[in-house]
């Protein structure tokens, strides 16, 4: 594991290491913006548990919080998955998480 990669799992939901994503680089993860079997979603996740500051501001601003990305990365999501997280409404990162993986599961993926 580098030092720049975070990796966890809970159950029913493998988050994906966090990755650096540049704005230079957020062309490469797929047209339109799609978020691949909802990686981005894992890096947002990843992002809230390793830094308290994004995490607050993810759970009481989230757009705000997509705006700003974490440390120089921003979040390439679906427009599905966008308005998914700023429809959350929660106070703990536990109670955000299982949201996503619940309201997650029927958003379409690449291809679909």
């Amino acid at each position: 594991m580098s030092t720049n990669s975070l990796h966890f799992a809970t159950p029913a939901f493998a988050c994906a290491p966090l990755e650096r994503t540049s704005q230079a680089d957020a062309g490469r993860l797929g047209a339109k913006g799609v978020s691949p079997n909802g990686k981005e979603l894992s890096r947002l996740i990843n992002a809230a548990v390793v830094s308290k500051e994004f995490r607050e501001l993810l759970l009481s601003e989230p757009a705000a919080a997509l705006a700003a990305g974490y440390n120089g990365e921003i979040f390439q999501l679906t427009p599905e998955e966008h308005k998914l997280i700023l429809s959350i409404r929660v106070s703990a990162l536990a109670d955000f998480a299982i949201q996503v993986i619940q309201n997650g599961r029927a958003l379409p993926r690449p291809g679909e």
